[in-house]
């Protein structure tokens, strides 16, 4: 088996590794957490139906200025105490405000505030250990996909470094299934009086699970180790607080309404690597507000058909790309692909998907973009 893992691996990082992000995000770190045995069966073979869900995943994302790793934990202690503090979960909406305006240089929408809002539960747990109080404000959830805004306070912060944990974990699981974790990854930045350090961790639930677990609660568990600066860094880590740190919660697992069928449409990648490109065909291209999945079939390697990633392109000129997404090889060789907004949509607010050379119109046919 570690063998076949080694090899899943090498193809998660030669396929994701590039992954575009938008214009103003600078830094990012991404973590990898994939079921072996799971990844080994969807990447390997193929089976599953041409409408089944994504599997295989890998959370991928940009850079941001700060940032952490959230890396596989094999061993953490459980810590009690988690304790409940005020929360409004202004947390994630404050983050996307800001995130927004870096990207498309303007206000984030009211529009788009009300979706943030719908999908945000505040949670306001929160464990200190030794000098460090950890956080977990607030949450959004859909359709598997989830944002969880992570607050670590109580020594000084340098807004010029990067701050993490040594190690973490995110555990799921519902009331009949015992193991819904799939993927997450995470971003951290720290507040300008070098008090606080905000953590962002997308990710999602296992696809291949949701549909059964449909309707009934999650329970999360997030376990923390060593808050750190520099924590991937040989050279520059600084260990601030040992210890460990677990919080709990529970969300409803949730589905949104309106869904998004642009029509089927013909486009071209280009290969990494070099200037080459090569045809895709996309069809069954589903979009809500908190993802987007589609079939891509090509002649292409099987690693480069996800060599391009999809945006949308909002009625008021903004533009939104995905922080990580998943992928599943059809019996015909063609792939169904599933990918994670950066933030939660108003599926009304947007114009056109761009993928490749092309952008595709929501309700209209596929045109050439510039």
């Amino acid at each position: 088996m570690k063998t076949e893992d080694s090899k899943i691996k090498k193809m998660y990082g030669e396929t994701f590794d590039r992954v575009r992000t938008p214009e103003g995000v600078r830094s990012r770190i991404l973590n990898t957490h994939v079921d072996a045995a799971a990844a080994e069966s969807h990447v390997s073979s193929r089976t599953g139906s041409r409408t089944g869900s994504c599997s295989a995943s890998r959370r991928a994302g940009g850079r941001r200025r700060l940032s952490m790793v959230m890396a596989a934990c094999l061993l953490v202690v459980l810590v009690s105490g988690t304790a409940l503090a005020v929360s409004s979960g202004d947390g994630l909406k404050n983050w996307f405000e800001t995130s927004w305006k870096s990207w498309n240089g303007q206000a984030l929408g009211d529009e788009q505030t009300a979706v943030i809002d719908s999908l945000t539960t505040p949670l306001g747990v929160s464990q200190t250990v030794g000098d460090v109080t950890v956080t977990a404000d607030s949450i959004a959830y859909s359709d598997g996909y989830f944002w969880i805004m992570l607050y670590a306070e109580g020594v000084k912060l340098n807004p010029d470094e990067a701050y993490g944990f040594a190690e973490s974990q995110v555990e799921v699981q519902s009331e009949t299934m015992e193991n819904l974790s799939w993927g997450w990854g995470a971003v951290t930045d720290a507040s300008g009086d070098e008090s606080r350090a905000r953590i962002l961790i997308d990710g999602q639930i296992n696809p291949d699970l949701l549909q059964q677990v449909s309707g009934q609660d999650a329970a999360f568990t997030l376990k923390l180790s060593d808050f750190m600066e520099h924590p991937t860094d040989a050279e520059r880590q600084k260990l601030l607080q040992d210890g460990d740190w677990t919080l709990e919660f529970t969300v409803p697992l949730t589905e949104t309404g309106r869904t998004l069928k642009p029509n089927d449409f013909d486009t071209e990648f280009t290969v990494p690597g070099g200037e080459k490109t090569a045809a895709v065909r996309i069809e069954d291209m589903e979009i809500n507000s908190v993802g987007i999945r589609y079939i891509a079939s090509s002649d292409l390697e099987a690693e480069n058909v996800q060599s391009e990633m999809p945006t949308a392109i909002l009625k008021n000129g903004g533009q939104v790309s995905i922080t990580g997404g998943s992928g599943k090889e059809q019996e015909d060789g063609s792939w169904l692909m599933c990918y994670q907004w950066s933030m939660p949509l108003d599926v009304d607010q947007i114009a056109a998907i761009r993928l490749g050379t092309e952008e595709v119109e929501v309700e209209g046919s596929a045109r050439k973009t510039d």
